[in-house]
């Protein structure tokens, strides 16, 4: 394996990996354990709930406590956050979900108007969530040693995959404004036109007068990942397609929470603060999780990756917007694409990388290699 693609599947090994690390900690055992349980009791009842036009009692219980176990870790984040309270929480906790249940379970009208209200909250805060993560790791790849080391040899201001960044957006461009002349053109298609220009404008115009190739590698690089919610949004029928669908946004979810869980681990903060932010954190998913369930029994699959897709983004064009305006108007924002790397980083990695390399051919010398001198037959005729 080259060194480049050493340092690459480094990174990735680390973004998949590190936020287990954290996450199985004995601190947050209770809440992995609990959301794991009751998400995957929830799914499986309504796979039984989809053969019955009646509510099951069992699917109405599973809902309204997987309901109170998302309320409550939302909750308990906000309380451990402001009072660095951790000795007592769990206990807290279970007393909160036990409370929580019994009031969705038996006030049915009240608590189905919070109920609502939270889910769609939590949805929409993980998809939010999801789009911060995803930019903030483009950002920490590319200016971090991994794309330090991908962009040598690249041309001086030249953008990571230029090309490709350009055609995508042209290729947008003239797509929605065909669109525009000949059918209807809802929000996303023109959220869609505004960001291509955007994206254009950042590569020809922002990183020549700014002289800043790092910025417009970064937005580029996660607009290209927006156009993926954009393309898939309008293939929504082929149970196949589907299926796909699923395993990509699951990738997406388990890469993006635990980058979140590793940045956050890394900042030198009290572990009150990352306690109470991974604890929010499990809630969102949870909210994510029951909406997900409403809406896959009432219309299906099919509408839920929609609405999904739609939001992400969404979110996402908006997100490129307001990063390019604090880029433009705030010096101090701008050290957004500075490199995170020295003289001094390049020599402890090239020497980490270069014990690796002598460690493993010391243990090939010593149990695999055999130094023999054989004289060729046609050598000892010259001779």
């Amino acid at each position: 394996m080259s060194y480049v693609e050493n340092i690459f599947y480094d990174y990735i090994k680390k973004l998949l990996v590190g936020g287990l690390i954290i996450l199985s900690n004995k601190r947050f055992i209770t809440y992995i354990t609990s959301v794991i349980i009751i998400s995957a009791a929830l799914t499986l009842a309504a796979l039984i709930q989809v053969n019955y036009a009646e509510t099951l009692d069992i699917y109405k219980i599973l809902f309204d406590l997987e309901l109170a176990i998302c309320v409550s870790l939302v909750l308990i984040g906000i309380y451990t956050l402001k009072t660095n309270v951790l000795k007592e929480e769990h206990i807290l906790y279970a007393f909160l979900v036990c409370g929580l249940f019994f009031f969705f379970y038996f006030t049915t009208d009240f608590s189905l108007i919070i109920g609502t209200v939270f889910i769609y909250a939590g949805f929409y805060s993980w998809i939010i969530t999801l789009n911060i993560a995803m930019f903030l790791g483009i950002r920490d790849f590319i200016v971090s040693w991994p794309g330090w080391v991908i962009s040598l040899g690249d041309e001086p201001g030249r953008i990571f995959f230029q090309p490709i960044i350009i055609l995508a957006a042209i290729g947008v461009t003239i797509w929605f404004t065909y669109d525009l002349f000949t059918g209807e053109l809802y929000i996303i298609e023109i959220l869609s036109m505004l960001t291509a220009f955007i994206i254009l404008y950042t590569i020809f115009i922002l990183r020549k007068a700014y002289n800043d190739s790092l910025i417009a590698s970064i937005l580029s690089i996660f607009f290209l990942t927006l156009l993926y919610h954009l393309f898939v949004r309008g293939a929504e029928g082929a149970t196949g397609f589907l299926i796909i669908d699923v395993f990509i946004i699951i990738l997406i979810t388990i890469m993006s929470a635990q980058g979140i869980t590793g940045l956050i681990a890394g900042r030198k903060h009290s572990i009150y603060y990352w306690d109470s932010l991974i604890q929010i954190m499990l809630g969102f998913m949870l909210s994510y999780h029951l909406l997900a369930i409403q809406i896959t029994l009432r219309t299906g699959l099919g509408q839920l990756f929609s609405l999904y897709h739609d939001i992400a983004f969404g979110f996402g064009s908006i997100m490129i917007f307001f990063i390019l305006i604090a880029y433009v108007s705030s010096p101090h924002f701008r050290r957004i694409s500075q490199r995170q790397i020295n003289p001094e980083v390049i020599m402890n990695k090239v020497s980490e990388y270069a014990k690796e390399y002598v460690s493993k051919a010391t243990k090939t010398l010593k149990y695999g290699w055999k130094f023999e001198v054989k004289k060729h037959k046609d050598d000892e005729e010259e001779l």
